[in-house]
């Protein structure tokens, strides 16, 4: 279950990483920009960086009101 305005295309970011969780759910990892930065992250079409590897990845998860599932 994942929400389906969620980015996973590897083309898309090509200094991230595609990481899964314990529970298959995709995130990325991604290169600090600066110090204390999240770097464990998701990126949405509707919201842009998520700053937890979790985010939208299931409804109790959700990040906003444009949870869709795919």
């Amino acid at each position: 279950m994942t929400c389906k305005h969620l980015i996973h295309d590897p083309e898309r970011f090509p200094i991230c990483s595609l990481e899964r969780l314990a529970g298959g759910e995709l995130f990325w990892v991604r290169p600090a920009p600066y110090e204390g930065a999240p770097t464990m992250v998701q990126f949405c079409e509707k919201r842009g960086r998520i700053n937890s590897p979790e985010g939208c990845t299931k409804p109790k998860y959700a990040m906003c009101d444009l949870y869709e599932e795919k």
